[in-house]
């Protein structure tokens, strides 16, 4: 038996690795259970081996998704809540954009196993209390739980009866020290923006809207330094005035927006956004007209959730002199 547990680091994944993990240890005593790289392998055929393994993982990797459609491997895909996953490494002093860059690497690709028939979905905000979740799993599984075992796991994982909350049960077995602190109102907008629409996807398959917020974005006048000034001054030479943050996004056609101010001086500026991963997924040129405020849109195609995905806003030619006014970027899901 093999069984990947695999989502985005944080106190549900935890939970529910331990509890996988206990659960097969009731009927085969000798199990495995490590973290899954992307060297491992499921074992074919896996009825023929007796002993189990459990695996961990926090990103499923294309030979993992291969196997779990192939039903090579059971899985249980988790999808805790994004504040609690960003919480933690924010707590531990992570910066925001490597800590959203990871949680999405992470949650993104679970989608297109959303509705596979060998993909257990666990969400904390899902329908399912946590009374539910063990005979959900050991149903997925293939396990007979009942009687003396049955009660043990309950015990054990903060199950008290079958309407126990989530949030209770994974309370009673996380140590105060690692409940995470609250997030900042600027880290709350991020979640929201960011890993919501990430995790959504995750544990539905269903695309929602995206912002990427200026405050995860990198200056180009100054690389790898970020966010990028509210007002940015395009005077000079033709260059990279935005680019980033490398996010993953859904598989599929969106339509990517950016408002955009300029200055009067601005004027006769040539500028182009386009979205790029391994290749160029799609974008649009434009010239500046007049001062104001304006709205820049392109279709753009994204042909594989775990490409890590730049918009790039380009001066394509030098400027004598203008300002440039950049909120964020917004991906809207389209047909097709």
């Amino acid at each position: 038996m093999d069984v990947l547990v695999a989502g985005p680091p944080g106190p549900m994944l935890r939970w529910t690795s331990a509890l996988v993990a206990a659960a097969v240890a009731t009927v085969h005593p000798a199990v495995e259970h490590a973290c899954a790289g992307d060297s491992w392998t499921p074992r074919d055929p896996p009825e023929q081996k007796a002993a189990a393994r459990v695996m961990t993982a926090h990103q499923v990797s294309e030979t993992h998704a291969a196997a779990i459609r192939a039903g090579a491997v059971r899985a249980v895909l988790v999808l805790d809540r994004p504040g609690c996953c960003y919480g933690e490494p924010r707590a531990a002093g992570h910066a925001p954009v490597p800590a959203l860059r990871h949680l999405v690497a992470c949650a993104t690709p679970l989608g297109d196993l959303a509705t596979c028939p060998g993909a257990l979905i666990l969400a904390r905000d899902g329908e399912r209390n946590a009374g539910q979740i063990l005979p959900a799993l050991a149903d997925h599984v293939g396990l007979a739980l009942e009687g003396s075992a049955l009660a043990g796991l309950s015990a054990r994982f903060g199950i008290a009866g079958p309407r126990t909350a989530l949030d209770e049960a994974l309370l009673r077995c996380e140590p105060p020290e690692a409940v995470p602190p609250v997030l900042s109102p600027e880290d709350e907008a991020m979640a929201r923006a960011v890993l919501a629409p990430a995790f959504g996807y995750g544990a539905t398959g269903t695309r929602l809207e995206v912002v990427w917020p200026r405050d995860c974005l990198f200056w180009g006048d100054r690389p790898n330094d970020g966010p990028p000034p509210r007002i940015i001054d395009i005077t000079g030479r033709a260059r990279n005035l935005v680019y980033g943050p490398y996010f993953p996004l859904a598989p599929g056609r969106w339509r990517m927006g950016a408002t955009l101010a300029f200055s009067a001086s601005a004027r006769g500026a040539r500028l182009a956004l386009s979205l790029f991963g391994p290749d160029n997924f799609g974008g649009c040129r434009f010239t500046v007209e007049r001062a104001g405020v304006f709205a820049a849109a392109a279709m753009v195609t994204v042909p594989s959730s775990r490409a890590p995905a730049e918009i790039r806003l380009a001066l394509e030619q030098g400027a004598i002199e203008g300002k440039l006014g950049l909120d964020g970027i917004t991906f809207t899901p389209e047909p097709g």
